[in-house]
Order: C-alpha cells, then structure tokens, then sequence
C-alpha cells in the first residue's frame, strides 16, 4: 500500500511541475551565434503586451546595435541622435506616416522593473543575460 502511495505522489508532483512548466511563457526564438546571450521582446501593440514574442539572441558583438544588426533583426538608419530603429522583426514603426516609433527598454534587476534605454543602441553594451523590449508607441 505505501509503494502504491508513494507511486501515486510521484506521480502527481510530475504531472503538478509539468503543467506549471507548460503554463509559462514559450520558449523564447533562438537566433545568432556567440558567446553571448540576450533576451529581446518585441511588443507591436502597447496595449496588447502580454501578445509580445521572445527572442534569445547570441553574439560574439559588444553592443545591442551590432549585435541585432548582425541577425538582421532590426533595420533602421543613421540620424544625428545615433541609429534610428525603423523595423523590429519585420515589423515597421513609421512616424512621418501614422506617428509610430520603437522604445527601447532594459531590465534593471535592481528596481525589478523596465527602463527605458538612455544611451545609444550603438553604445549599449552586452551581457549574459540582459533583457531588452522594443514596443511600437504612438
């Protein structure tokens, strides 16, 4: 009877971690190479965030713009600013046309919460583990 029990136990905290793990979110899309790992989400309605999509991006770059360059996840052009971020993973923000831009954000693990990015894209260094957002505002 106990063998039947503990079998039974088992089982249930299989099926219990099974179904927390299928409940979380997706894996994230892996793209790149490197020795370096980042995570970017990639929000094209503020206000739908929860639809956002995780990538996992690897790179042997030292900055967010060269390394998201290099897998040709963003397009843009050069202004007086720095890099002008224009398309996000296909998808395209257009000021001049409907009044829509890309904000970036970092996760700071100090104040558990996002920023949004202060420096250039191409004097954003990276490490292990940063997470970046790009939402499309208006």
């Amino acid at each position: 009877m106990k063998k039947r029990t503990l079998v039974a136990v088992v089982f249930l905290v299989c099926a219990l971690m099974l179904g927390a793990a299928l409940a979380e979110e997706p894996a994230p899309i892996k793209l790149g190479e490197g020795s370096v790992s980042f995570f970017v989400y990639v929000a094209a309605d503020p206000d739908h965030i929860d639809e956002a999509e995780l990538f996992e991006i690897a790179t042997d770059e030292e900055s967010l713009l060269a390394a998201l360059l290099k897998v040709e996840f963003i397009e843009g052009e050069e202004a007086s600013w720095g890099f002008n971020v224009t398309t996000v993973n296909g998808i395209t923000a257009d000021y001049e046309t409907d009044g829509s831009y890309w904000s970036i954000y970092f996760y700071n693990p100090e104040y558990e919460e996002l920023e949004r990015l202060e420096t250039a894209i191409g004097e954003t260094p990276l490490e292990s583990g940063s997470l970046f957002a790009f939402i499309k505002e208006d």
